[in-house]
């Protein structure tokens, strides 16, 4: 309920709280985060949406330091911006995690109930009676406040280390101009004895629209397609450069490469002197290496070479788009990695870059989503690595999610 504004609003759940799943059915729905796969199942009807566990977090850590940032940058202003972000300890129990560096400043009592406050604010109320838990059952209880409505981990430890889980509960969240509270109300507990949820052979859910026809027509594609497409424009560079079109048979090779992620160095090494006799491919590595220094100038000269690219146009647009992120223009870059997409929806270098740029703007289920094709395309490509270390952050260093 908003605190301040809305009505309650009236939710009867039930819970399955298991070792490595948490099921939460509410009405006719139901969201399944599976702890195993590390996947989350949101079902309505025979509908399954399945995304990635890690964008939930992945949102959280990154919205917590963004806030954490800019209220730091207006400290010493008189901007009343500051005061909507909240104290650090605010936004800690907003998102249900630690900024590892603040003092909690939180307060506990306890008398008829378990209160925790901060400064003139209740945070949240735990009354005292309860049902009893076994350590594995306070674990799950306490992740399903993580995931369900958020908590400081302090009070989320405390409740995990008391074990009870209360007959009624109360937290209450301070977000911009925002207060919503939930009154939880326990009406019953029994042993679940009822399969596992098996979601093995639900598809990877593509994007939200504008994407979703990308998404759907990548997702159709599987790893041996797109090897042997590269495979297949490898074989393309090398016919190419034997008919005198160097800037195609460069941009075949670096295609094959955004693709499967295979090292091309031994094949530039052999055609680069080729490469350097012609003026348009030559052009292209000039641009190529100096985007580093000048990513400005480089996409200026990607971007009449574009135009006599033919067929390789979009790999052009792909390394178009990487230079418009370093200038700043994420949205023509967004674009550009969508018009090449469209031209081949099996690049998984170019899912990975587009995922990148949502991610920068915290919409990190978008993200993921493209993240996740381009692993489904080429499940070893090295671009993808990143992602790779980025869950195993979020998994070490925020283990109460999992």
């Amino acid at each position: 309920m908003d605190g301040q504004k809305s009505p309650t609003e009236i939710e009867q759940l039930t819970v399955i709280l298991a070792d490595d799943y948490l099921e939460i059915l509410q009405g006719g729905d139901k969201l399944v985060h599976d702890f195993v796969s590390r996947r989350s199942y949101r079902v309505s009807g025979a509908d399954v949406v399945n995304r990635s566990l890690f964008a939930d977090l992945g949102f959280r850590v990154a919205e917590l330091r963004n806030r954490l940032q800019v209220r730091q940058a207006l400290e010493e202003t008189t901007d009343q911006r500051k005061q909507l972000l909240g104290d650090a300890t605010l936004i800690e129990h907003l998102f249900g995690i630690d900024d590892e560096v603040s003092e909690s400043g939180l307060v506990k009592t306890v008398g008829s109930t378990t209160a925790f406050r901060y400064k003139d604010r209740l945070l949240a109320e735990f009354s005292k009676k309860g049902e009893k838990l076994q350590a594995d059952q306070a674990k799950a209880f306490v992740r399903f406040l993580r995931y369900h409505c958020g908590g400081h981990p302090d009070i989320l430890a405390d409740v995990m280390v008391r074990g009870v889980l209360p007959r009624e509960s109360r937290l209450a969240f301070y977000n911009l101009n925002e207060v919503v509270a939930y009154s939880l109300m326990f009406k019953g507990m029994k042993a679940y004895s009822g399969p596992r949820p098996d979601f093995s052979k639900v598809a990877i859910t593509p994007p939200p629209e504008p994407l979703s026809a990308l998404g759907e027509a990548a997702l159709k594609l599987t790893p041996e397609i797109v090897a042997e497409a590269g495979q297949n424009s490898r074989q393309a560079s090398r016919s190419a450069l034997a008919q005198g079109d160097a800037l195609g048979a460069a941009l075949r090779l670096f295609e094959a490469m955004l693709m499967d992620g295979g090292d091309i160095g031994a094949d530039l090494a052999r055609d680069r002197a080729a490469f350097e006799a012609a003026p348009n491919s030559a052009a292209l590595l000039k641009a190529l290496l100096a985007g580093a220094q000048d990513p400005v100038s480089a996409e200026k000269s990607l971007a009449s070479l574009e135009m006599k690219a033919g067929r390789g146009s979009h790999v052009v647009a792909i390394f178009r788009a990487g230079f418009l992120i370093a200038s700043d223009r994420e949205v023509e870059a967004r674009d550009m990695y969508v018009r090449a997409l469209i031209a081949n929806p099996g690049i998984a270098g170019a899912w990975k870059d587009l995922g990148d740029i949502y991610y920068s703007n915290y919409e990190t289920d978008v993200a993921w989503a493209c993240w996740d094709i381009g692993r489904h395309l080429a499940p070893r490509h090295p671009m993808l690595s990143e992602v790779n270390r980025l869950e195993e952050y979020l998994r070490t260093n925020y283990p109460g999610f999992f």
